[in-house]
């Protein structure tokens, strides 16, 4: 069966669920890695939301997409990585984007995640820090909470506080990412 984890991050009530096997029990807006994006859009569709990260290598492709076009139910965007040249669009990443006005609130809503995530992946390692400086000059910091498991895989759980005025016009954010780890060990060693 598989978990929701979108029914997580913003019901704003916990609910009770079987230990996770691996990270393709996890979704997000019924997305999951190991899927094909062709199950949830058209080529079309996904070629016209390709976003450019100006990553190195580029092995692997993103896709945005955002809730005022596709009606999400929970996050305000939905972010996918999938091989350049993969005709099949396989799903590496999945990830979603919750906009907050008030910092505080995605503490919050983070720190249940995270408790609902440990409950799931027993033999994750942890990893967490608060008020870490980022790469991006738009942010003031951001606090994490990941977990890898055995294989690699990463799920990712962050707030990010930006600065009032920055370039993007973006509130503060909650992120949620699941990461095969085939990507995790790109992003890592030729993304950037």
């Amino acid at each position: 069966m598989r978990i929701f984890i979108a029914v997580i991050v913003l019901i704003f009530s916990l609910q009770s669920f079987t230990k996770a096997d691996d990270i393709r029990d996890l979704k997000i807006e019924g997305m999951s890695v190991g899927d094909s994006l062709l199950d949830y859009f058209s080529e079309k569709v996904i070629k016209n939301n390709l976003i450019d990260y100006d990553y190195k290598d580029k092995e692997f492709s993103t896709a945005e997409f955002f809730k005022a076009d596709f009606y999400y139910e929970l996050y305000d965007i939905v972010i996918v990585n999938f091989k350049a040249n993969d005709k099949n669009y396989i799903i590496y990443a999945v990830g979603g984007v919750v906009h907050y006005k008030n910092i505080n609130k995605c503490y919050e809503e983070k720190n249940k995640i995270a408790e609902e995530i440990s409950s799931l992946l027993k033999d994750a390692k942890k990893e967490e820090d608060h008020k870490v400086r980022t790469k991006d000059p738009n942010a003031e910091f951001m606090s994490y909470i990941w977990y890898f498991t055995k294989e690699g895989d990463r799920v990712s759980i962050e707030c990010y506080d930006f600065k009032p005025e920055n370039t993007y016009n973006s509130p503060d954010q909650l992120r949620i990412g699941i990461l095969e780890h085939e990507f995790v060990n790109w992003l890592i060693t030729k993304a950037y």
